[in-house]
């Protein structure tokens, strides 16, 4: 029953299937997905080449920041050396891949 209601009256099915091939071809090309989705690739490249460059040794925090570490930390952690692995562990983080 579906079969039939998928072929349209009076058409041939694989005119019908060009046809909609042509209108999502005009479509993409209206809304201009490809340029948009690779203009998304290179900013998400860029930020990840710019995040692999990202290292803030401790000592180079001010006083400020790592006192507010210390305090989010309840000060009883070797806080330094926790913070020295949750920045490098950023750069072992798998990134998602989208397409």
């Amino acid at each position: 029953m579906f079969a039939q209601l998928a072929v349209p009256p009076g058409g041939d099915a694989g005119t019908t299937q060009r046809q909609m091939s042509r209108l999502n071809a005009d479509l993409v090309a209206q809304r201009q997905v490809r340029e948009r989705l690779s203009a998304a690739r290179e900013r998400r490249d860029d930020l990840q080449r710019a995040l692999s460059r990202v290292d803030v040794p401790w000592m180079n925090l001010d006083e400020g920041r790592r006192r507010s570490i210390v305090e989010a930390a309840g000060g009883e952690l070797p806080v330094e050396a926790l913070y020295r692995e949750s920045v490098s562990s950023v750069h072992r983080t798998p990134t998602p891949r989208w397409h």
